[in-house]
């Protein structure tokens, strides 16, 4: 009997510890969170301490959402994604699948699916603005091909022009460089013209020195003028003077002739041949003639 309390004492003090470990031991799980307010979708990292090689379930409220495993000092980390809900006040806890322990912390989330509703309202607005503009831009893009049709043209048109306004260009540089040429003959010309000018110039100087000197000529050559128009005058009177002088001689010599045909009449009566009376007439006629030219000698070179 003795023995058998002995063994059984022995036994019992080896299996308790065994015992005592196998009982499960509460208020030994921490929990921490990285951040203690997220919006919806944000990772979020726990940390914390239990026993040894244990499993962890992270909780968000009532969702699992994230399961690890402790470490030989009994540490564990895990990370999850603040799940799809509202904006509001939450808990994440922790539980060791083996105790039943659990730790837990207040979770706010600042954006949830409220906020994205409302946000997509806006959006769903702004998208209806964005449309409308949208279609503004299309008309505004119709227009503008059709701009770009008219640019084109016109494009076209000012090539044309281009071409026009090259052409026209070589026209202007050809008829300057022959406005050109034409000024540098007229240059030549000119210059010319100036050297003739200035010889002629030069000779009317010279004429008007001698003209200087030709005025005191002109003023003799005047007076001889004057002179011989005076001798001119006085000669027209002499030949006035001569012209009545030869009408009263010739006068004088038809009453002389008429005499002598009337004595020669009369010596006809008296004189019987005819040869005799063409001699007689031809020396009267000589001697006549004779004595005409002594007065018109008289009066003339006489006077």
């Amino acid at each position: 009997m003795p023995h058998r309390i002995f063994f059984t004492l022995v036994a019992t003090l080896f299996l308790l510890p065994l015992f005592i470990s196998s009982i499960p031991v509460y208020g030994q799980i921490t929990m921490s969170l990285d951040v203690s307010s997220a919006s919806i979708g944000t990772k979020v990292t726990v940390t914390g301490t239990t026993l040894p090689f244990s499993r962890v379930n992270i909780y968000f409220e009532s969702m699992l959402v994230a399961t690890t495993m402790s470490n030989a000092s009994g540490g564990y980390e895990a990370s999850f994604f603040v799940p799809m809900v509202n904006s509001g006040d939450y808990n994440v806890y922790v539980e060791n699948v083996d105790t039943y322990e659990k730790a837990g912390q207040p979770f706010k989330v600042t954006y949830g699916i409220d906020s994205l509703k409302n946000d997509l309202e806006s959006v769903k607005s702004d998208t209806s603005s964005i449309q409308s503009g949208i279609d503004y831009i299309s008309n505004r893009l119709q227009l503008l091909d059709s701009i770009n049709s008219g640019v084109s043209n016109a494009l076209n048109m000012l090539d044309k022009i281009d071409n026009n306004i090259e052409n026209l260009d070589n026209f202007v540089r050809q008829s300057f460089n022959t406005l050109i040429d034409g000024i540098s003959n007229v240059e030549y010309t000119v210059n010319n013209l100036t050297q003739d000018l200035l010889q002629i110039s030069s000779k009317i100087d010279n004429i008007l020195q001698s003209l200087d000197g030709f005025d005191d000529s002109l003023s003799k050559v005047s007076s001889d003028v004057n002179n011989l128009a005076s001798k001119i005058n006085s000669i027209s009177q002499s030949l006035n003077d001569i012209n009545n002088l030869v009408d009263t001689l010739s006068q004088d010599i038809q009453s002389g002739f008429d005499k002598v045909s009337s004595d020669v009449k009369a010596l006809e009566d008296k004189i019987p041949g005819p040869d005799m009376i063409t001699p007689i007439l031809s020396g009267l006629g000589l001697v006549f003639t004779l004595a005409v030219l002594a007065l018109l000698f008289k009066e003339f070179y006489l006077k």
